[in-house]
């Protein structure tokens, strides 16, 4: 774009000086008693080149003025090449738990940068990745960093964690304030902060948190929803509660959020003791479709009329129309089946869980199907081992 811009500039200048040579006269100046005079051409393209030569020597005068900085933000530049470099060399040496190399990289991290904040925090991942990390040196490298320019958030954020782990609630809530107050767009800070208050039982604070909680995806949304039913529950069942308010607060949990298990199973109940069992069903049926999980499955299936096992069984296979995918409702249709004592039925859908994938209840339901239908103790025994190794298994995976 310069290029069209300067050639436009040009071809005008030329322009300009033809039409003004076709105009007959001097130009005639004087300084200090000394008259010049040149046509008019002539004298336009000496000012011309009087003004080149004093805008080359502004831009001389400027790149000499501006060199100093320039080449220190040459060598920062440099480092700063330099120490991403060893940052990719420590990160590499503590992801392959190569400790000799994060401590040879450590010490390069501070001062290779303009600021010590990744050195500091390096070192502090470093400690943490020994066998007995030293409580006290990381203590001491938290409020370093948390002393220290565009440091402070995670200086906190390590001492929050030194303080968690040591069950320390006073100066766990205290830092988590700080942090919020240091960084108000914080939604870590924030959900720390209402989890704090909700398991203390501050429902004031709690509510004030979550009502600035700001979510941005769908999960958050769904986050900050459970959170603000998770505070209705937890103050119905708070001691002492009048059942008028009880009811009201179950049903304000529900609305908040009525995917929410816990929530959804306290407010079924709630209507089953109220003589709202069709109510209370289609509450755990909509969390059940959202989220199938045991618990909601269980509660869905303990209102099977005059607890017949052949009804819940027939109420288990409904649970599966509507999460087909999902292998809960299979294990809660097999152990409705075992209870009803349908061996086929309960045999039929064992066949159908991926026991690649199956949990270790899994294995117990089966030992279980052999104990009660065929009598056989060994095979029982040998699911249940077969359980146990799988178990262990996925225990050395993590």
């Amino acid at each position: 774009m310069k290029k069209y811009v300067w050639g436009l500039l040009g071809v005008l200048m030329c322009c300009g000086g033809f039409y003004i040579s076709t105009f007959p006269g001097d130009l005639v100046i004087t300084v200090m008693g000394w008259r010049f005079h040149a046509p008019l051409w002539l004298g336009l393209i000496g000012i011309l080149f009087i003004s080149f030569v004093v805008f080359l020597i502004f831009l001389s005068v400027r790149f000499l003025f501006l060199l100093p900085s320039r080449i220190s933000a040459h060598f920062a530049t440099r480092r700063m090449k330099k120490g991403l470099t060893v940052l990719t060399q420590f990160m590499t040496g503590y992801y392959a738990q190569d400790h000799t190399n994060m401590v040879s990289k450590c010490g390069e991290l501070e001062c290779s940068f303009p600021s010590p904040v990744v050195g500091l925090w390096c070192r502090a991942m470093m400690i943490k990745k020994q066998p007995n990390p030293s409580k006290a040196e990381l203590h001491s490298l938290y409020k370093t960093l948390k002393n220290t320019e565009g440091g402070k958030f995670l200086g906190l954020y390590g001492l929050i964690e030194l303080a968690d782990k040591d069950r320390d609630t006073i100066a766990f809530r205290k830092l988590l304030e700080e942090a919020f107050t240091a960084c108000p767009s914080s939604e870590w800070a924030k959900y720390q902060l209402v989890t704090f208050y909700l398991e203390e039982g501050v429902w004031e604070k709690a509510k004030k948190y979550i009502d600035i909680l700001d979510p941005r995806s769908s999960f958050e949304k769904e986050r900050k929803s459970r959170a603000k039913a998770q505070l209705w529950l937890l103050k119905a069942h708070e001691e002492g509660r009048p059942s008028s308010e009880k009811k009201e607060f179950l049903m304000e949990a529900h609305e908040a959020c009525p995917t929410y298990a816990p929530g959804a199973i306290a407010f079924a109940e709630e209507l089953v003791d109220k003589g709202k069992r069709a109510k209370a069903l289609s509450v755990l049926e909509e969390a059940w479709k959202s989220h199938p999980r045991r618990e909601i499955g269980e509660a869905y299936l303990a209102q099977a009329l005059g607890n017949d096992p052949v009804a819940a069984f027939e109420m288990a296979r409904t649970l599966i129309s509507w999460a087909p995918e999902d292998n809960t409702a299979r294990f809660l249709v097999i152990n409705a089946a075992l209870r009803a004592q349908l061996w086929g039925e309960a045999e039929k859908y064992l066949k159908e869980v991926d026991s690649v994938h199956a949990e270790p209840s899994y294995y117990e339901l089966y030992a279980r199907w052999y104990e009660e239908s065929c009598h056989d103790l060994e095979k029982a025994r040998l699911w249940r081992k077969k359980g146990l190794e799988n178990l262990d298994k996925s225990i050395g995976k993590k």
